[in-house]
């Protein structure tokens, strides 16, 4: 029974770590997209590495 407790929190805890890592990605990729709206420096081949690369860096760390 305790294992089971034990189990199912630490489910709850991935779940949440995954949660606002994903949120952070979102946020990062709005930010660069709204930034480049703006300034037109970054075609779509470079906007596509930044976000691969974003992600990438999110998923890796932690």
């Amino acid at each position: 029974m305790n294992n089971e407790k034990l189990t199912n929190q630490n489910k709850e805890q991935e779940e949440i770590i995954d949660d606002s890592k994903l949120r952070l990605i979102i946020k990062n990729i709005i930010e660069l997209e709204n930034e480049n709206v703006k300034t037109r420096e970054l075609n779509d081949d470079a906007i596509k590495k930044k976000i691969e690369k974003i992600i990438e860096e999110e998923v890796k760390c932690c």
